[in-house]
This record gives structure tokens, C-alpha cells and sequence, in this order.
């Protein structure tokens, strides 16, 4: 394994740097383990490791933020009801392999990553991973709300990859590189307004590889619909008939678009206004808002109908969330 991971970061008390070499043998599995779920989040390894294993990590936080990067022989893990449960905050992770090979399978889909291969993955479904040769990688953890500001279908795209190797991939590839090489000697301020760019040029890597010449119009479509739902949910006339208007398609075509993602455009609208609602139920610096403020403010008219709707989708009334985050 190479030695490309190098303690540089230990002036700084944000930052990690770890390797198995200092462990004993009975201890290694549990090391192992651990340094894991420091770095990525809980992750529970589907067997112990060997004398041979190696793996070094280091990592720095700012903000919320975490760029990792690990090297490790063979091994694997999984992301279960336990972990997740074990999960404090909800992130999304990317992943940009550098060398060797790994499996993860997301949703009972599996994905193979090579050298180039850039994957999303998020906190909230479980995970299995099996690095097949030695791996080497680079990791960021940014907090969901970060990614969605400026990628928005980023739930949905969880499991897809880009290639580093075309385009905006390679673009969005070498910023982290650099990124990542810097990060050590930058200040947390500096490294949180470097941030918000990286994330914009993941999206657009993102978006290119999705939307490229052989993606049809109907996708393209629907995404800028989608778009345009979000930049207007507070508006109460964001009806399909309007919204159909808006891009010049009848509203019969507009529920076609919809049907091929297997949700209808109310059910749609209602879960994304829904979001938005929980979120600043959950802020202490809304309390201020009454519920019913709230409920308008993201485009519900009804109270019985939102407080019925909130609980079906959230497993608790409005007020029982607020009340509970008031608590903690």
C-alpha cells in the first residue's frame, strides 16, 4: 500500500490522522471498526481483519463539513437499522475512488467503482461495501441541507455515479484533489467558503452526466418543471393546471412526465412542502413562527388537512416535533 497518507494535520484540533500500525493484534478489528465510524459515520464490519490488513485515514472537519481521505487492504461493512438509527446527523457522502476497486450496494442495486468512479451515497438507506483490492480514497461528508441548496434531486440520484475522467467530472475531480491537498494548512472560514463552490461544480458534474447528448427531452423537462415547483412552493396558485402553463405543455402532458417517476405531481409537491415545513419545525430560531405561519408560508391553505398530512408522512403531529426538538 502506498504511503501517501502522511500526518500533516496534527497542528490542527479539527483534524484526524490514524493508522492501524499503531494497534496491537488483538485490537484491530475494534480499531478498525472505530475508525470507521469516526471518519464515515457507524459502519459495522461484516468480519474482523488480519495481521496483513493495513489502513490509514485522516480527515478534516469544518463546519459541518468532512473531507476524508483512506487507504485500506481488502475488506467490508454494512450501514444497517442499527447504524443508521446510531446516525446523528443526515448527510450525504461523496465518494471518489483513486485507486483499487470497491462494491457498494445501495438499495439492493450494486455498484462497481474503479479509479475515476465518483459516487453519492446519503446517511438515511443502508449500505454494504467490499473492497475487492487495496482502496484508496477521497471522501466528502456535506450536511443534506448543503448539497440540496444547490443540488436539489440530490435523493434521488443516490447510488448514480460520474466519471472523472470526462468533462465536468474531471473538473469537479481535480477541485477536490486540490481541495483536499490545501485543506490542511487552510483556516475552517476559508475551507467553508470554498464549500459552497465545490458543491456547485458537483452539481453541474452531476447534472452533465445525467443530461448529456443522449438524454431525452422529456428528462430535461421534467427536471426544469421540478425546478421551477421548488423556486415557487410558498405559492399557493402552484397548481398542475399553472404549472403546465408556465411551460407551455397541457396539464395532461405534465402528469404523464410525473407518472414515469411513479408519483403523481400533488403527491410531489405536497412531500417537498412537507420537507421545508419539518425543517423549520426543527429549527429553535423559527420558534417564533406559529405552526399555522409556517403551514402557509410553504403553500398549505388547510390546517386539518396539513396536520394529517404532516403526520403521514412524519409519524408524529407538528407540534409533537417542535415540542420534541424544544426538549433536546
Amino acid at each position: 500500500m502506498s504511503d501517501s497518507i502522511v500526518d500533516t494535520c496534527s497542528d490542527h484540533p479539527d483534524s484526524f490522522s490514524w493508522s492501524l500500525d499503531q494497534h496491537i493484534a488483538s485490537d484491530r478489528s475494534d480499531a478498525w471498526a472505530e475508525a470507521l465510524t469516526g471518519s464515515f459515520s457507524p459502519w459495522s464490519l461484516q468480519k474482523g481483519v488480519d495481521a496483513e490488513f493495513s489502513a490509514k485515514l485522516r480527515h478534516r472537519n469544518y463546519d459541518g463539513f468532512r473531507l476524508s481521505r483512506c487507504q485500506c487492504s481488502p475488506t467490508s461493512g454494512f450501514r444497517a437499522r442499527g447504524e443508521l438509527a446510531s446516525t446523528n446527523e443526515e448527510f450525504f457522502s461523496i465518494l471518489y475512488v483513486l485507486k483499487g476497486e470497491e462494491v457498494v450496494e445501495i438499495g439492493g442495486t450494486e455498484t462497481f467503482l474503479s479509479p475515476g468512479t465518483i459516487l453519492l451515497w446519503d446517511s438515511e438507506r443502508p449500505m454494504k461495501f467490499s473492497v475487492r483490492t487495496d482502496l484508496e480514497k477521497l471522501t466528502l461528508l456535506t450536511p443534506a441541507k448543503e448539497l440540496e441548496s444547490v443540488f436539489p434531486f440530490a435523493k434521488e440520484r443516490v447510488g448514480s455515479t460520474i466519471d472523472s475522467k470526462n468533462g465536468p467530472g474531471t473538473l469537479f475531480a481535480n477541485h477536490l484533489l486540490t481541495l483536499e491537498s490545501i485543506g490542511w494548512q487552510m483556516e475552517p472560514a476559508q475551507l467553508k467558503r470554498a464549500m459552497r463552490g465545490t458543491l456547485e461544480l458537483f452539481a453541474q458534474a452531476f447534472m452533465a452526466e445525467r443530461m448529456g447528448p443522449n438524454s431525452t427531452h422529456k428528462r430535461l423537462l421534467l427536471e426544469r418543471i421540478r425546478q421551477y415547483c421548488l423556486t415557487h412552493l410558498s405559492d399557493y396558485d402552484l397548481s398542475p393546471s399553472y404549472i403546465a402553463a408556465a411551460h407551455n405543455i397541457s396539464t395532461r402532458y405534465l402528469h404523464q412526465l410525473f407518472k414515469e417517476t411513479g408519483e403523481t405531481v400533488g403527491t410531489w409537491l405536497k412531500k417537498e412542502r412537507l420537507k421545508r415545513c419539518k425543517a423549520m419545525l426543527e429549527n429553535p430560531t423559527e420558534n417564533k413562527r406559529s405552526i399555522t405561519e409556517i403551514a402557509f408560508k410553504w403553500g398549505f391553505q388547510d390546517m386539518s388537512h396539513f396536520s394529517k398530512a404532516f403526520r403521514t408522512e412524519y409519524g408524529l403531529s407538528p407540534r409533537q416535533l417542535r415540542t420534541k426538538h424544544e426538549v433536546q
